[in-house]
């Protein structure tokens, strides 16, 4: 087995009679098959750090989907689920060692996917609380008659996280034109809403908050708008966004609270299959 860089303390075998796991040869080459970060090739191997984490938030949450995607029956799940549980505890210190390094990876590449947007969208809410503006205001501000205003802010209010998120998003993804059929608006009215050159326009509030952030939080990868890579890095290694939120008056406490984890930002964590913090600092 060393020559696979497999350094297994205990009997790797899935088909031992103790294990009440028999698969076929081809199952078992299918889901621990090697594993290529660079191919364009979907494989369901469970050695690819992705399918591992759905295999287990599949077990909580969906156990036919993970009849799909591995092949294994629902019989074999419970099974399959215990032998992993009982190699994480078993296997040599290569081969846990990579799947603990792959796990904080994935930790550290969450916090960049979310953080950012966390911290943008709050950020701009609570601006817009100070300052009572609503989307009506960011509308006006981009000259849009007030018969499209009315189409377009019924169901948003931009002192709201999650409704707010929606047209930060669309900076965020650079999809614009995902808000013409949410909000009626044409390509023309908003292209005038995102104009920054336009003051106090909404790209315009939005990149001075940026900036602010990014003073505030000491960010040098880009000094006027922190990179989701530096914003990470300083929340997993300290908390040092979510535990030292850019202090402004009430009611701060709603949007950012100081806490230790992006969880003490959301009542309802935001991604799928994580119940956990995913910062290394909260766990010190």
């Amino acid at each position: 087995m060393n020559d696979l860089g497999m350094d297994f303390l205990a009997a790797p075998e899935l088909a031992n009679s103790d294990s009440g796991l028999v698969l076929t040869q081809e199952l078992a080459e299918s889901l621990f098959g090697p594993y290529d970060e660079n191919s364009t090739i979907e494989a369901p191997t469970l050695l690819n750090p992705d399918n591992m984490y759905q295999f287990y938030f599949n077990y909580n949450f969906d156990q036919d989907a993970i009849v799909t995607d591995t092949g294994l029956s629902l019989e074999q799940i419970e099974p399959m689920h215990k032998y992993l549980n009982y190699l994480g505890a078993q296997m040599g210190v290569s081969v846990y060692g990579t799947t603990i390094a792959k796990s904080a990876d994935w930790g550290m590449h969450l916090l960049r996917v979310h953080l950012p947007l966390e911290l943008a969208t709050r950020s701009l809410a609570l601006f817009n609380s100070l300052e009572g503006l609503d989307c009506g205001s960011y509308m006006r501000v981009a000259e849009i008659e007030q018969s499209s205003i009315d189409v377009a802010c019924a169901n948003y209010n931009f002192t709201n996280v999650t409704e707010l998120k929606t047209f930060v998003n669309a900076t965020w993804y650079n999809d614009f034109s995902s808000l013409e059929p949410l909000t009626g608006l044409t390509t023309k009215q908003v292209q005038a809403f995102y104009n920054p050159t336009t003051n106090a326009s909404f790209q315009n509030v939005l990149d001075q908050i940026d900036q602010s952030n990014a003073e505030f939080f000491g960010c040098t990868q880009n000094t006027t708008n922190c990179t989701a890579e530096e914003l990470a890095a300083k929340q997993w290694g300290s908390y040092s966004i979510t535990n030292n939120p850019h202090k402004r008056e009430e009611p701060e406490f709603y949007y950012m609270p100081a806490c230790t984890t992006l969880f003490g930002w959301t009542d309802n964590f935001p991604i799928p299959g994580v119940t956990e913090p995913l910062e290394y600092a909260y766990y010190t």
